[in-house]
């Protein structure tokens, strides 16, 4: 019995000291992996994000562009007349795909000279709102997605032009759905999602579970020119 003991100790620490340092490895190896793993992901991530933001960042200016293309070849006299401004936002709907929702001119004082679209906005006055202030003021602005007068988040391209001694504005809403979707195909995998959120933290297009200008987990944002990680519990 004795012998039988003293086998069975020598086996089990024979076991122990062969396994012990392999686990030691096991365990090594799964954290060392784990990180590498990670870092990869975050690079991908990193990547694709960075890419993703330059599209963004180029259907936006182009859409600016053709606004201020458009106010700088027509008059206030031309673009003010209504077959002229049909036309002239029927012909962006081409170039870009159905990009664009309305059109309209906006004097100085914050008052509808002319719009297309569907909404009912030519009585509605825009010098107290805050896109107004910035377009007068920059000379263009494209704005975060808000309610506004029609209730509706939207987000709005504007260009200012100088023209004699007179100021005026040609105002344009890009269309949410389109520019909603661009932003998705940027989603990593099945599990992952993408979506814009602004300095205050609101979501500026659809996420996965939300809607657009709900508060999204990321609060108190600061400007950052480039790609950062953090993890954040959602």
């Amino acid at each position: 019995m004795k012998s039988q003991s003293l086998r069975s100790r020598i086996i089990a620490v024979l076991l122990v000291v062969s396994l012990l340092p392999l686990c030691i490895v096991g365990i090594g190896a799964w954290v060392v992996f784990g990180r590498l793993l990670e870092q990869k992901s975050l690079e991908v991530q990193r990547t694709v994000v960075e890419s993703h933001s330059r599209a963004i960042e180029s259907y936006l200016t182009e859409r600016l562009n053709s606004l201020r293309l458009l106010a700088a070849s027509h008059s206030l006299a031309e673009i003010t007349d209504f077959s002229t401004l049909q036309n002239l936002l029927s012909n962006l709907n081409k170039t870009s795909n159905e990009g664009f929702i309305d059109l309209g001119v906006i004097t100085s004082d914050g008052e509808h000279l002319a719009y297309v679209g569907p909404y009912d906005l030519m009585d509605r006055n825009y010098y107290d709102t805050a896109w107004f202030k910035e377009v007068m003021a920059e000379g263009s602005y494209i704005s975060d997605i808000f309610q506004g007068f029609r209730q509706v988040p939207h987000c709005i391209i504007a260009v200012r032009k100088e023209e004699d001694s007179e100021q005026w504005i040609l105002r344009a809403t890009i269309n949410s759905d389109q520019f909603n979707d661009m932003v998705r195909t940027g989603m990593l995998g099945e599990t992952g999602d993408v979506f814009i959120v602004n300095r205050s933290g609101l979501y500026q297009t659809t996420p996965k579970n939300g809607s657009v200008l709900d508060a999204s987990p990321m609060t108190g944002l600061d400007y950052y020119p480039g790609v950062r990680d953090q993890k954040v519990k959602v």
